[in-house]
């Protein structure tokens, strides 16, 4: 009789292990992609918001100053991130994340920190 409650203890006690580590197993999963999903968006609003700067500077007049900021790392993270041929590169330095949006034509290059962006006989320069 003893040995067959400690058999069915045994039973119990690892399907009970199963379910849980099957539980574990499924939160975790979420819980990675959740991390890229928002890693994905916070590349995509960095990316998005230097092409809002751009524009704004596009659609204005002759004049235009403004600064604005890029920040060091993006999710902990060090990035490239660059004005090339109307288009605005970004990659993480893994290389896990790389995101390319379309934008105006702009003379000079995009700096972590402080960027001034101007508008001066209708080019728009970055950092000159």
């Amino acid at each position: 009789m003893k040995a067959q409650s400690a058999i069915e203890l045994m039973i119990l006690v690892g399907t009970v292990m199963i379910i849980f580590i099957s539980f574990l197993f499924i939160f975790q999963s979420n819980l990675s992609q959740k991390t890229i999903e928002n890693k994905n968006k916070e590349a995509f609003e960095l990316v998005t918001t230097i092409k809002n700067e751009i524009d704004i500077a596009a659609s204005t007049t002759d004049g235009y100053s403004r600064t604005f900021r890029i920040p060091e790392k993006i999710f902990g993270q060090d990035y490239n991130i660059s004005v090339q041929e109307k288009i605005i590169y970004f990659q993480t330095s893994d290389k896990k994340i790389a995101l390319s949006l379309p934008t105006q034509n702009v003379t000079g290059l995009l700096q972590k920190g402080n960027n001034l962006i101007r508008k001066v006989n209708g080019e728009i320069l970055l950092n000159q």
